[in-house]
């Protein structure tokens, strides 16, 4: 039975940015990385790869098993303590010759997916372990990065609306982009348009499109706002036809006055009743010009 002992993951920048795995919800178990050559300073390096991935504390818990030698697969033994363990992840390795210098793979299985994955790494003999680390962590953070977000891809007809998930502002379409795994309410907000909202699920390692035609909303304070105006402008307008009737009255009036009456005040009067006219129809133009503008935006 292979001993197991708690250690801890081993991406080396965990904190870049919020589109990174937490990792702090995942349990790791790694194994040693073999030397396959038949130089022994390559028994160091690998020890050190091992010492040094196990310094970094990203994972809820990891697991070194110093007895993993695991050729292509864990066996059964090992597969069962890490389902007791509810392990996410196994982790082994080997260090090769090639021509440059040396070559370190990592085999990544997933134990939920049951797929595994190759991260290679070629360096010189001259390479810091170090250096050599920190690629090898930087590679596995993609590919967990990979793994764990959901790619996301949103499109609506028109373009340009918000996209709000669980009320955290995304950006605007078209979208793009790499969002955690779970349960969210995603919401498309454009004016005039009607929201969309939707319950959605995403499973990890996945892509999820969606395209949406947004409709127009159905303004009903406009429907009432086009009353108004048409009302307005129909009130206006009997105004200024009224109007009109007594400026024809007053012009009337002073085309037949006879001498000795008041002309200034016949005209004036004439005057005022064609200027109330006119006001009253232009008024009446300009609600009516209004109640246009309303019905077509």
């Amino acid at each position: 039975m292979h001993k197991i002992i708690i250690i801890t993951g081993f991406l080396l920048f965990s904190a870049s940015g919020n589109n990174l795995i937490n990792s702090k919800e995942s349990n790791l178990l790694i194994g040693n990385i073999r030397n396959q050559t038949m130089e022994r300073e390559f028994d160091n390096l690998g020890s050190a790869l091992n010492r040094m991935l196990s310094e970094q504390e990203y994972f809820l818990k990891s697991i070194f098993d110093s007895d993993l030698q695991v050729e292509s697969f864990p066996d059964e033994s090992v597969l069962v303590e890490a389902r007791k363990m509810k392990i996410d992840y196994v982790i082994w390795g080997e260090i090769d010759s090639c021509n440059y210098g040396f070559s370190i793979t990592l085999i990544v299985l997933s134990m939920s997916g049951g797929k595994t994955a190759h991260i290679n790494v070629i360096a010189g003999r001259n390479d810091k372990e170090t250096e050599i680390a920190e690629i090898l962590s930087s590679k596995l953070l993609l590919w967990f990065n990979r793994t764990e977000m959901v790619q996301l891809i949103i499109s609506t007809s028109p373009s340009s609306a918000s996209i709000l998930m669980d009320n955290n502002e995304l950006g605007l379409t078209p979208y793009e982009g790499m969002v955690n795994p779970g349960t969210y309410s995603l919401k498309l907000i454009k004016k005039p348009y009607v929201p969309i909202e939707i319950p959605v699920s995403f499973i990890s390692g996945n892509t999820y499109q969606y395209d949406f035609t947004l409709i127009a909303a159905e303004n009903r304070i406009n429907k009432r706002s086009v009353l108004k105006w048409l009302g307005l402008s129909l009130l206006l307008t009997a105004g200024g036809g009224t109007a009109h009737y007594f400026q024809q009255h007053a012009i009337e009036e002073y085309r037949k006055a006879k001498p000795g009456a008041d002309f200034d005040l016949l005209y004036n009067k004439a005057l005022v009743w064609n200027v109330t006219r006119n006001i009253l129809w232009i008024s009446a133009g300009l609600s009516f010009g209004r109640m246009i503008f309303k019905i077509v935006f």
